[in-house]
């Protein structure tokens, strides 16, 4: 199995359940589904928060008329399994790739420090979270585009990070990892991996 199919499986863990979750409130005449909806002020202005000033993405809202009922967040209950890689991705820079959730990916970036410029990750999550929804979507229920990313959490030479990768394809992790090389790093571990512990959240 290639790098590209072994993605292809994480993502349509969420992706599947997604469209499940909004076909299963589609029955309901008097409710509108409305599916990755970027956080918004009353004015309309998007919602951008933390050190990097990023916008997030929710996975449902459900309105009701012009009230909004409900707003869902969902995280799968499995990972696929698999034998951690390691790929040298570029001179100088490794990436080791453990089991992860798509919409709850951790992160842990090597060889970076306080003056670490990170404005390639914040290049890489503006293109794909896209505010004015530009990019056409994937189908009718997927828009194809990123939810979430948190600050760096500083430690020693290194940065945690979480991504919810929302719905964006494949080549958008691709392109996370060249993002990631760009800031200086000298390694990423994703996942479960030596290193890397998932269970610390940086959201």
């Amino acid at each position: 199995m290639t790098l590209r199919e072994l993605l292809e499986h994480i993502r349509a863990l969420f992706t599947d359940q997604l469209r499940f979750q909004i076909e299963a409130r589609l029955d309901d005449p008097d409710l509108r589904v409305v599916a990755e909806p970027a956080l918004r002020q009353a004015n309309g202005a998007i919602v951008r928060e933390g050190r990097l000033q990023l916008p997030m993405r929710i996975d449902l809202m459900v309105r009701s008329g012009q009230q909004v009922v409900d707003s869902l967040e969902f995280t799968t209950d499995q990972m696929v399994a698999f034998e951690p890689i390691e790929v040298d991705w570029a001179e100088g820079y490794r990436v080791r790739i453990g089991p992860f959730q798509w919409e709850n990916c951790p992160v842990v970036v090597r060889g970076v420090g306080p003056e670490t410029d990170w404005r390639p990750l914040i290049g890489w999550f503006e293109k794909w979270f896209d505010e004015e929804e530009w990019r056409p979507p994937l189908d009718p229920d997927l828009q194809g585009v990123i939810h979430f990313l948190s600050d760096p959490k500083p430690g020693e030479g290194t940065a945690k990070l979480t991504v919810d990768l929302g719905t964006v394809v494949t080549d958008a992790f691709e392109e996370l990892l060249d993002a990631i090389e760009e800031t200086g790093a000298k390694e990423a571990l994703v996942g479960q991996v030596e290193g890397n512990d998932p269970r610390i959240n940086t959201n």
